[in-house]
């Protein structure tokens, strides 16, 4: 059995990154509703969230970056599809930060330094750890 290798200098199709349809749409309403929330989060809202131990008490928060991360990267594959150098080299920036953020918010999920916590969450865990119960109303 051979191997045929064909040549042939007809141009390819246009396959460059362009943005449109619903699938977009979809996805940017997603990564708003995931930076929402999670900003809600950081915020205080939703605490009760933090005891359900879904994965980790930080799920909601990883939400902000992944939420965070997807509009950038949306952003960045937008401005690629523009053209310029200038426009194409701010959505390789864009996209790799957005890549960035998506890998905090993975680790997110189930660990977040002490830095990127809320200063609700690290007082209501330094309580938790010094053997107070915080359960309840504290979280709300």
């Amino acid at each position: 059995m051979g191997l045929t290798v064909r040549l042939t200098s007809a141009a390819l199709p246009d396959t460059g990154a362009t943005l449109s349809g619903p699938g977009l749409v979809v996805g940017a309403v997603c990564a708003v509703l995931f930076l929402v929330l999670g900003l809600a989060n950081y915020a205080g809202y939703f605490r009760f969230v933090a005891t359900a131990y879904i994965l980790s008490p930080y799920v909601i928060l990883a939400c902000a970056w992944l939420g965070g991360g997807a509009l950038l990267v949306l952003a960045g594959v937008w401005l690629l599809g523009l053209g310029p150098v200038v426009a194409t080299v701010a959505g390789i920036v864009l996209a790799a930060v957005g890549a960035l953020a998506w890998v905090v918010g993975l680790v997110g999920l189930v660990w977040l330094p002490r830095r990127l916590r809320p200063r609700w969450m690290c007082d209501l865990l330094d309580r938790r750890r010094a053997g107070e119960d915080v359960q309840g109303g504290v979280w709300r």
